[in-house]
């Protein structure tokens, strides 16, 4: 009898090891849910004899202003000129107090954490994160900023879908009653959950950099693509 509960035992604490040594080596990156919507201003344009559709511009230049907590603010960074750079474009970051500055001087991004939180355990580390970021090929930054500093106090910054959908509807009036040409993209993740384990080799700050950058990435593309 004894030997049985011995051999029980045994098998019970290597199935246990087993599926700790497994989450100890696990690495993954997922938002709970995410969207994203373009907006494309053409103002019409009158002379005296004439009508005409304004022109958009035509920047090389992207101005990277990134919003977070260290060390994702700078690993987020350097991933975006990273990608940016391989579009053939040129990346230039500022820091956000700087923006207005760069009001319609070239393509403007703006990425935003809203939240981060950070929980360990045995054996996995998580990061818990929502964001958002605006790509606009006219610069517009300034519009942006104004909207989100007036939703930024007035939506928890756990509900990133209500923020993004405030700031986005916000932003695209403005522009088009400031007559401004050219497209933006509003792209928003929520409930991201950035997860590595003891064993895994990896840091959940990098996974959710990349996975950022890529979305973000993704989402310039598709602009630059169809302009």
């Amino acid at each position: 009898m004894k030997g049985k509960l011995l051999l029980v035992a045994g098998v019970a604490l290597t199935l246990l090891l087993t599926i700790s040594l497994v989450i100890a080596s696990q690495k993954s990156v997922m938002a709970g849910y995410s969207g994203e919507r373009m907006h494309s201003s053409a103002p019409v344009i009158y002379s005296s004899d004439s009508v005409e559709l304004a022109s958009p511009p035509r920047y090389t230049t992207v101005y990277v202003i990134v919003q977070a907590e260290e060390p994702l603010k700078s690993m987020l960074e350097s991933r975006l000129v990273a990608r940016i750079e391989r579009m053939g474009l040129k990346p230039v970051v500022i820091n956000v107090e700087d923006s207005p500055e760069i009001q319609l001087k070239g393509n403007v991004l703006f990425v935003y954490v809203t939240y981060l939180r950070e929980r360990n355990e045995l054996l996995m580390k998580t990061l818990e994160a929502g964001a958002m970021a605006y790509y606009s090929t006219s610069g517009d930054i300034v519009d942006f900023l104004n909207a989100l500093q007036k939703y930024r106090n007035r939506v928890p910054s756990s509900d990133v879908e209500t923020l993004m959908d405030r700031v986005s509807e916000e932003t695209e009036m403005r522009i088009d009653s400031n007559l401004i040409a050219g497209d933006v993209l509003f792209q928003y993740w929520q409930d991201i959950r950035a997860k590595s384990g003891a064993l895994s080799n990896s840091d959940p700050y990098l996974l959710l950099a990349d996975y950022l950058a890529d979305e973000i990435a993704r989402g310039i593309s598709s602009v630059e693509a169809s302009r």
